[in-house]
């Protein structure tokens, strides 16, 4: 504790000791110790200067020190000195800061005005010599004279090159602020007349030296360096130094790269430029004080300054405007300053910008708690809930679900939509992966119209479950007379999920989803023709005849259909009160590619993005809608349109005013418009008239919109619509929130799959691939002639094998594809044998492919093919004769590598074929034809 005893302080600056005698501690404060400093420590120093003091008290025993720089440190001081009367304190590091005019002094001389300047200058410390106590340890009762001016260049850089940042802080002679002064009244009162330091109407001269010879950035003009060039500090310096190095495309090599100085030259051999840098009297602005433009060396394209780094801080701004900028996008703005990055360049710069935007996926999942807190605050009577995995309270939470939904949301759906609804789950991208969980439902309009979403670990039963939970807390109850609908693809426990937590639901299920198991199990385009005809039947008659076609073609395959709930994916079975014909889930992947930039966003940047989506959707579609004039929304009104042109393919008789009989091809159907009903069923299924409804109507000179369900109309549009999503502050301008717990949250686990993560979603077999989608045709192999591959990855190619026979002629070794070698493609699709002979001539060309003779075109054929070629060159070696020829190949359907062939064996057909050239080729031809009834030997033989 510091006592009530008094001290006397002993101020040590620049080799003077002044005392400070009779200090209270407990009146004493750091106040009072600055004023002390000045009035009797530096009070021969002008009133135009300004001076940075540092003062810092030594330790008793001790080789340490304590900063004096607040009322807290002061009470320290006295405590550290308890018992001591002496404190010593130490003043140094006094740079000169020019005040902001320099003052003007009229002092009267002998009845005359006399104009005295003091500039700001080292030498205005000089000033007439007083009379000043100095003390030392021993004796205290005196002042001795100031330290000459070289004590307060304490902290200047000893380099020589840099004192001659010293000439700024002299104002020129002729400068602008001396002759403001020269035609003031003579002061017969002899005071100080100060100019008005506060006048927005003066200038400050040095402000504006400054100013001018202050480095600025501009993107479109090259950088040009210039001796007493100057910049805000250090970190400005090295980032136009690296610029101007890019640009000029030149090897840097720095000497020294300090806070206090940096100097570099070029690292070619001979070369002569250089530059040096340094703080000026501040500490703070760096100069270019030494400076040799002329280059020597030859420039350099590698640019190896232009990093991985310096290309993100150059993306940063071109990102914020597009952030779903391509790789060529990148290499295209680099071209700007002469950089060619590389692939691996451009994706790193890519990250790192990114990442300086959004900030980095860990990190945004401490932000969710406040984004939770705003949300519910700028959105009254939305849901956010975070679900947490935190097994004790010794560890931090671990971030496991999420769960949005917006008011406006909930009032649109239950206002202005059909109680229908589709859930589909898509994969997020980030580092930490997930799933994004989604309900979306439809509007008057038939239009996409999302009601929430979800982020979790995983798709499967239980986060179904947690999800309908939530869903059913805010949405529900449901009415009875119409519940809810659930179209789901019957995947990863999503059924399950919602019988338990909506026993009152009606299941859907997607016939996409289930056409492609259907297929996979019984393929065939006729199969899956004829599902789809029984799925979009209207009618009863029509789905039967469907079912009894796939019935008449594989039985199994209807069993596999039949064990399915005809009400939950044949459109005839639906529900009428619903007023939705939807057999797919369609829509909800609408909205799974609709918010496709935002999948490998951090958390926070996909949540906030997904707000942003909504909140501009809501409006969008609202401020359009109140410009209609019709009665229904413009995509109702165009398919009415595409209706009214089928149904003048019909037939009409009326029956009565409202009743009628229209003939549509082979079959009639009635139609009564008082009960909006048709025999074909479309018309009370989908709410909308149908073709044969259409017909009366056109006929009766009605309007098609009038006899549409009232859900699809402008104002039920309009409610859906009339919500508002609330604007959240960005995150810099987020309040304390200093109570939200918790206030850390780790990311989930990381799961990394062995392997390169894959970005695009695994496609159906009968999907085409991205890269096929601009195809105009299908991919077929040339070897095997099956389609969905090519020669190159087909599994069913003859293995090629080598000759080893010593003749010089090489025309018997395969190779697939290339013609001048020999292939034996020995399929039932047409095949050519080329040789490379003297000739270069295709030498057997076999007739037995997909266009077959007649004679030759039995049913359940199988055919093995025999082919051997042998190859006698006229040219012997030595005049040996040579009996040696090329192994041959045989080809079995039912086996994927081919071996080589028997010795032709007894009674063989054989064909001798004498081509054009020296060579001679003999080809031996075996097909075995089987049938079921009767077994057929065929013998060709074909002569050229």
């Amino acid at each position: 504790m510091v006592t009530g005893d008094v001290y006397d302080i002993v101020l040590h600056c620049g080799g003077t000791k002044v005392r400070i005698s009779n200090i209270n501690p407990e009146k004493y404060s750091f106040f009072n110790l600055l004023n002390d400093v000045a009035e009797k420590a530096l009070d021969e120093l002008p009133g135009n200067i300004n001076l940075l003091v540092h003062m810092r008290c030594a330790i008793p025993g001790t080789e340490a020190y304590i900063d004096v720089n607040d009322d807290e440190a002061v009470h320290d001081m006295f405590s550290v000195y308890e018992g001591q009367p002496v404190i010593n304190i130490e003043v140094f590091n006094m740079d000169i800061i020019p005040a902001e005019q320099p003052v003007m002094l009229l002092r009267k001389i002998d009845g005359e005005s006399e104009h005295i300047e003091i500039q700001n200058k080292h030498s205005a410390l000089a000033a007439d010599e007083q009379n000043v106590h100095v003390i030392d340890s021993q004796d205290e009762g005196y002042r001795g004279e100031s330290s000459s001016d070289d004590s307060w260049k304490q902290g200047f850089d000893d380099d020589n090159e840099d004192d001659i940042g010293d000439e700024l802080m002299v104002l020129s002679e002729n400068s602008s602020s001396d002759e403001s002064f020269q035609n003031l009244d003579d002061n017969e009162t002899g005071d100080l007349i100060v100019p008005d330091s506060e006048s927005e109407q003066e200038m400050d001269p040095l402000k504006e030296v400054l100013r001018n010879k202050m480095w600025t950035y501009n993107p479109r003009e090259d950088i040009e360096f210039k001796k007493g060039q100057l910049f805000t500090n250090v970190d400005a310096f090295r980032a136009a130094l690296k610029d101007y190095v890019i640009q000029k495309g030149f090897p840097i090599k720095r000497l020294k790269n300090e806070k206090t100085r940096c100097t570099a030259i070029c690292d070619s051999a001979g070369c002569t430029w250089r530059i040096h840098a340094s703080p000026i009297a501040d500490s703070v602005t760096f100069m270019i004080k030494t400076y040799t433009p002329e280059h020597t060396c030859v420039m350099d394209n590698k640019n190896r300054e232009a990093t991985s780094d310096w290309m993100a801080k150059k993306l940063i701004a071109v990102m914020r405007t597009y952030p779903n900028l391509s790789r060529k996008g990148i290499e295209a703005e680099m071209l700007k300053y002469g950089v060619h990055p590389s692939k691996q360049q451009v994706y790193r710069a890519k990250q790192k910008a990114r990442e300086e935007i959004e900030g980095t996926h860990s990190e945004s999942y401490s932000k969710l708690p406040k984004y939770a807190v705003l949300l519910r605050q700028h959105n009254p009577g939305s849901v956010c809930k975070i679900h947490y995995d935190r097994p004790n309270l010794l560890v931090e939470p671990r971030f496991l679900r999420l769960f949005i939904s917006f008011k406006s949301q909930k009032d649109g759906f239950l206002g202005g939509c059909r109680s229908f609804v589709g859930f589909d789950g898509c994969h997020l991208k980030g580092s930490f992966g997930g799933v994004l969980l989604a309900a979306v439902a439809l509007d008057g309009n038939n239009s996409i119209f999302p009601i929430g979403f979800a982020i979790v670990e995983v798709e499967n039963k239980e986060t179904w479950s947690w999800f309908f939970h939530f869903f059913e807390e805010f949405f529900g109850p449901f009415d009875n007379n119409c519940p809810l609908t659930v179209m789901s693809d019957r995947q990863k426990g999503l059924n399950i999920a919602y019988e338990q937590q909506l026993p009152s639901a009606i299941g859907r299920y997607c016939c996409r989803h289930i056409c492609m198991n259907f297929k996979s199990q019984f393929p065939g385009v006729l199969l899956s023709t004829f599902f789809w005809q029984a799925a979009k039947s209207y009618d009863a008659v029509g789905f039967t005849q469907a079912m009894q076609r796939i019935k008449d073609m594989n039985i199994e395959a209807w069993r596999y259909l039949s064990k399915i709930p005809v009400s939950a994916w044949a459109r005839h079975a639906f529900s009428t009160n619903l007023k939705c014909d939807h057999v797919t889930n369609n829509f909800t992947e609408s909205f799974n590619a609709w918010i496709g930039d935002l999948r490998c966003q951090p958390i926070l940047t996909l949540v906030e993005g997904l707000r942003k989506k909504f909140m501009k959707k809501l409006h969008k579609r609202y401020q359009k809608a109140c410009t209609w004039t019709s009665a229904i929304p413009k995509n109702i009104i165009e398919k009415l349109k595409e209706i009214a042109i089928h149904s003048r393919r019909c037939s009409l008789q009326m029956a009565s005013e409202d009743s009628f009989e229209v003939t549509d091809g082979d079959r009639t159907f009635i139609v009564s418009l008082n009960q909006k009903t048709c025999d074909c069923g479309a018309f009370q299924l989908s709410g909308l008239p149908c073709k044969h409804a259409a017909l009366g109507i056109v006929y009766k000179r009605q309007k098609l919109e009038t006899y549409c369900d009232p859900c699809f109309s402008t104002e039920m549009y309009l409610k859906t619509y009339s919500g508002m999503i609330h604007p959240i502050p960005h995150e810099k301008r987020w309040p304390p929130l200093i109570d939200v717990t918790p206030k850390t949250v780790l990311p989930p686990p990381l799961r990394r799959a062995p392997g390169r993560p894959r970005v695009n979603r695994r496609r159906g077999p009968d999907e085409p691939s991205q890269s096929q989608a601009k195809r105009s045709t299908t991919m077929r192999c040339g070897n095997c002639k099956a389609t969905g591959h090519n020669t190159r990855t087909c599994q069913r190619a003859p293995v090629r094998q080598r000759s080893t026979s010593t003749s010089t002629n090489k025309g018997t070794q395969f190779a697939r594809g290339k013609p001048g070698r020999g292939i034996a493609n020995t399929g039932l699709a047409g095949s050519v044998l080329w040789d490379h002979a003297d000739g270069n001539v295709p030498i057997v060309v076999s007739s037995q492919g997909n266009n077959r003779s007649p004679s030759t075109q039995l049913p359940l054929m199988n055919a093995d093919l025999n082919l051997q070629t042998a190859t006698n060159a006229t040219k012997r070696k030595r005049g040996r004769p040579s009996n040696k020829s090329a192994p041959s190949v045989v080809y079995n359907p039912k086996r994927k590598t081919s071996t080589a062939a028997p010795q032709p064996f007894a009674g063989m057909h054989t064909a001798a074929l004498h081509p054009s050239g020296s060579a001679q080729v003999q080809t031996d031809v075996n097909i075995n034809a089987s049938v079921s009834h009767d077994s057929h030997n065929v013998s060709s033989s074909f002569t050229f």
